[in-house]
C-alpha cells in the first residue's frame, strides 16, 4: 500500500496537484512497514522531494538526511543517490553552498555508476540550482549546457527541457541575454504543457522578460499571480515570480503598486523557506520605497516620509536574516547577500536627499566582480544620477554614457529608458556605440561591434585593465563585455575565445 501511495504521489507532482501529492506523500511515509526497510526509506525520500519541491527545504533536509543514513545502512544505493540529490537542493537554499555541492556530486557519481537516466538528469539540474544559489549564474549556465548532452544521449527528454529553462534564469542573471532569449525559445517549443505549467515557466523566464522589455511581460505577470494566488502549495520558485511583478511595476514608474507586491510576496515567503528570495526582493524593492519617500519629502507629506523610512528599516532586516545562517560568511553567496544590503542602504541615501556618486560606483564594481552586469547597470544609472545632483556634469555624463551603451547592448530596455530620461534631464545626447547599421549582415555569434573590439584585445593576451585602458571604458564594464563574449562563443576560458576568433577570421592577425 505504501509503494502505491508513494507512486500515486509522484503522479500526482509531475500532473501539477500539489497539495493532493504532498497528503499522498505524507500518507505513503505514514503507512510504511519498517521491514523491508526499501519501502520506509524510499518514502523518506519521496516526502523529502515533495517538500523540497514546495521550498520546505528545512523538512526536506531532515527527512533526506534520515532517508541517507538509513538507505546507506540497507545498501540500498539507488535511493541513497534519489535522497542525496534532494539533501543537495535543501542545503544550498539553506546557504549550505559547500555540504550542497558534496551531497549532488556523491548524489550524480552513484546514479552513473548505477545508470539511472531520471536521478542523472535531476542531479545535473539540481547542481545548476545549486551553483546558482551559492553565487554563480555564469558557471550554472556552462554546466547546464554542458549537461544537455549527457540527458539527450540518454533520452531523457524532460530533464532537457528543464536544464533549458535553468539556463534561461542563469544567463539571465550573468548577462547573457542572447543565449537566455535563445534557449526560452527552444525550450519552450520542447515543454510539455502539463509538466511546464506558466508557472514554472514564469520562475525561470520572468525576471528576464520583464528586465529586457519583452511585450508579454505584463501579461505573464497577471497570469502567474492569478496561478499563485490559487495554489495552497506553492512551488520553492515562485520568489522569483514575485520578484519579477515588484522589477516590472517599478520599471514601469508604478512605485505604489511595486511595495504592495512586495509586501504581499513577503507574506508569501513566510510560508516557506524563503529567505533567499526574500532578501533579494527586498533588494529590488528599496527602489520604488525609496522613490515613494522622495515624493512625500517634496509634498511635506510627513506620514508619508516617515512610512517610507519604517518600511526602509524592514527591508534592511530582511536582507539581514539570511545572512546570518550562510555557511561560509566569506563566500559567493555571502557577498551578493552583503551587497544586497549596501543597495539598500544606499537607496535609503538617494531617498534623503544624500545620494553618493563613489557609493553607487563602488557597489556597481561591486555587483560586476560577482557578474552581474544588470544589477551593476541600475547601480550606474544611480551613480550618474547622484553625480548630477552633486553637480559634476561632466562625470555624470561619461558614466551614463558608458551605461547606457552597456544596457542597450544587453537589451534592456526598460532601464535604458530611465538613462534616457534623466539625459534628457541634463540636456545630454547620448549615442550607443555598439550600434550597427541596420542594413548590414548579422554579427557573427551575435557579437556587438564593442563586443568585436574586446575581442580583438582579448586575442591580443590583454588583461581587462589592458583593455578598459585602451578602450576608455571601466575594468567592470570590460568584465561584462567579456563575461558576454564566452556566454556568446559557448566557451569558458580567454584562450579558447581566442581560438575561435582566430580560425573564424573575426579579429586580424
Amino acid at each position: 500500500l505504501s509503494e502505491l501511495r508513494f507512486l500515486l504521489g509522484r503522479v500526482l507532482m509531475l500532473s501539477g496537484e500539489r497539495e493532493a501529492a504532498v497528503a499522498t506523500y505524507e500518507g505513503a511515509l505514514a503507512s510504511a512497514p519498517s521491514e523491508p526497510p526499501r519501502v520506509r526509506i524510499r518514502a523518506l525520500a519521496g516526502v523529502g522531494q515533495v517538500y523540497a519541491v514546495h521550498g520546505m527545504f528545512r523538512r526536506a533536509r531532515a527527512l533526506c538526511e534520515e532517508a541517507v543514513e538509513q538507505a546507506r545502512a540497507a545498501g540500498v544505493r539507488d535511493v541513497e543517490s534519489h535522497a542525496l540529490n534532494t539533501l543537495g537542493l535543501a542545503l544550498a537554499a539553506l546557504g549550505r553552498a559547500d555540504e550542497a555541492i558534496e551531497a549532488i556530486d556523491e548524489a550524480l557519481a552513484i546514479a552513473l555508476e548505477l545508470d539511472l537516466p531520471d536521478d542523472i538528469g535531476r542531479a545535473y539540474a539540481n547542481r545548476t540550482n545549486v551553483l546558482a544559489w551559492a553565487g554563480y549564474p555564469d558557471r550554472a549556465t556552462r554546466l547546464a549546457t554542458e549537461a544537455m548532452a549527457s540527458v539527450v544521449d540518454r533520452g531523457v527528454r524532460d530533464h532537457e527541457t528543464m536544464l533549458r529553462y535553468i539556463i534561461v534564469w542563469n544567463a539571465f542573471e550573468c548577462g547573457a541575454w542572447d543565449v537566455a532569449a535563445a534557449q526560452l525559445t527552444e525550450a519552450d517549443r520542447m515543454a510539455n504543457p502539463v509538466e511546464w505549467s506558466a508557472l514554472r515557466r514564469a520562475e525561470s523566464a520572468l525576471r528576464y522578460l520583464v528586465c529586457s522589455g519583452a511585450d508579454e511581460a505584463q501579461a505573464g505577470w497577471e497570469r502567474a499571480r492569478r496561478l499563485l494566488a490559487a495554489d495552497p502549495w506553492l512551488p520553492g520558485g515562485s520568489g522569483d515570480v514575485l520578484i519579477a511583478g515588484v522589477e516590472l511595476a517599478a520599471l514601469a514608474g508604478r512605485d505604489q503598486d511595486a511595495v504592495d507586491i512586495a509586501w504581499e510576496g513577503f507574506e508569501t515567503l513566510a510560508r516557506f523557506d524563503g529567505e533567499l528570495w526574500t532578501a533579494e526582493m527586498a533588494r529590488v524593492a528599496a527602489w520604488p520605497v525609496a522613490d515613494l519617500g522622495i515624493r512625500a519629502r517634496a509634498a511635506g507629506d510627513d506620514d508619508g516620509a516617515i512610512v517610507a523610512v519604517e518600511r526602509m528599516d524592514r527591508l534592511a532586516e530582511l536582507a539581514r536574516e539570511p545572512r546570518a545562517w550562510v555557511s561560509d560568511p566569506e563566500d559567493r553567496l555571502g557577498e551578493i547577500l552583503d551587497l544586497g544590503l549596501a543597495q539598500i542602504e544606499a537607496e535609503r541615501s538617494r531617498m534623503l536627499g544624500s545620494s553618493d556618486p563613489t557609493e553607487w560606483g563602488e557597489i556597481a564594481d561591486r555587483w560586476s566582480a560577482v557578474v552581474r552586469p544588470y544589477r551593476a547597470l541600475v547601480a550606474r544609472w544611480r551613480q550618474a544620477e547622484a553625480a548630477e545632483a552633486a553637480g559634476d556634469r561632466e562625470a555624470a555624463a561619461a558614466v551614463l554614457r558608458e551605461a547606457y551603451d552597456a544596457a542597450t547592448s544587453l537589451g534592456a530596455r526598460p532601464l535604458a529608458s530611465h538613462m534616457e530620461a534623466l539625459a534628457r534631464k541634463m540636456r545630454l545626447r547620448l549615442e550607443v556605440a555598439s550600434a550597427t547599421d541596420g542594413d548590414s549582415a548579422p554579427p557573427p555569434f551575435g557579437l556587438t561591434a564593442r563586443e568585436l573590439e574586446v575581442l580583438a584585445l582579448m586575442a591580443a593576451g590583454r588583461t581587462n585593465r589592458q583593455i578598459a585602458d585602451e578602450l576608455f571604458i571601466s575594468r567592470s564594464t570590460a568584465s561584462v563585455h567579456v563575461t558576454h563574449i564566452l556566454a556568446k562563443l559557448d566557451v569558458s576560458t580567454r584562450t579558447e575565445a581566442a581560438g575561435i576568433a582566430l580560425s573564424q577570421g573575426l579579429v586580424e592577425t
